[in-house]
């Protein structure tokens, strides 16, 4: 546990540390020890630093395919206590690396301070300072809510390229019809090993291009193109560490967090219903108690 603790603290400030100290959990075989099992929390901590993975941590790629498989089977068997099962189920729904920092914070001290041997002095500040920061958050809402809407125009040049920014990306979507023709090529081929009649069925739906057989090709170059793109800013993040000062580089990385924080599940942000609305009223309405 200690050594995943250690490695997600350097990787997220911007210290390139070695993967290669994961090396020891693994056995004779090559394999991450089964053993490892047996800490749960040892589990969600390794779980949570290999989201931290770049293009050339292969051991992590490893540890995540491990840990996940783990983690959702100790989840659904129960075989933790309530306290961790909640734990392990809300690292699964989003990491820590990718959850908004305030919501990932207050679901941490509830759990801390359920832990037997928790630090009471540690908890109170806690506590403390998290009721210090809803207090600001409320009176910058506040401060939001009067700035008008349409003044877009009268931004200065440096705040325009972000808004240049978001229209490029939905340039992106035309990249996602290429994803059409690679479905097709798969599923003609599955086509080949069926009987005559069903092969003849088949073809003539896919060429009729439903938007079901459209969807899941583009769900499976998003997913791919996610897992991707996530290496690709973790490496970056670390090199950029370097050079660019620390609190820019945290309100780009903060940004992505509130988009996949955001689009999680479904569009929480235009249906602000279920966990994402109890989370806003845990934020801004519930204060914390001391």
């Amino acid at each position: 546990m200690i050594f995943s603790t250690i490695f997600w603290v350097f990787r997220t400030y911007g210290y390139n540390i070695s993967s290669d100290v994961f090396e020891r959990f693994k056995g004779g075989n090559g394999k991450f020890k089964e053993c490892l099992i047996e800490d749960a929390k040892g589990m969600v901590s390794l779980y949570e630093a290999a989201h931290l993975r770049t293009t050339t941590d292969y051991i992590l790629d490893e540890a995540l395919s491990f840990t996940t498989i783990k983690l959702v089977s100790l989840a659904e068997n129960g075989a933790s206590s309530s306290r961790i099962s909640t734990r392990i189920r809300n690292a699964l729904c989003t990491p820590q690396h990718f959850n908004a920092e305030m919501v990932f914070t207050r679901e941490y001290i509830t759990f801390y301070e359920q832990e037997e041997y928790h630090n009471k002095m540690l908890l109170k500040f806690a506590k403390l300072n998290f009721k210090f920061l809803q207090l600001n958050w409320i009176q910058e809402l506040k401060t939001f809510t009067k700035w008008a809407p349409d003044c877009a125009d009268s931004l200065p040049e440096y705040m325009k390229t972000i808004f240049k920014f978001a229209w490029n990306s939905v340039k992106a979507r035309a990249y996602l019809k290429k994803a059409c023709h690679s479905m097709c090529k798969v599923y003609l081929k599955s086509l080949l090993g069926l009987g005559k009649t069903a092969r003849e069925e088949g073809y003539k739906w896919l060429k009729s291009r439903p938007k079901y057989a459209e969807a899941q090709a583009k769900r499976g170059r998003l997913e791919n193109m996610v897992r991707a793109l996530y290496k690709i800013l973790n490496e970056e993040f670390l090199k950029e560490s370097g050079t660019v000062p620390c609190k820019i580089l945290k309100l780009a990385v903060n940004f992505g967090k509130i988009i996949v924080f955001s689009y999680r599940t479904r569009e929480e942000y235009t249906n602000p219903d279920g966990i994402f609305k109890e989370h806003i009223t845990s934020l801004f309405v519930n204060l914390s108690r001391l």
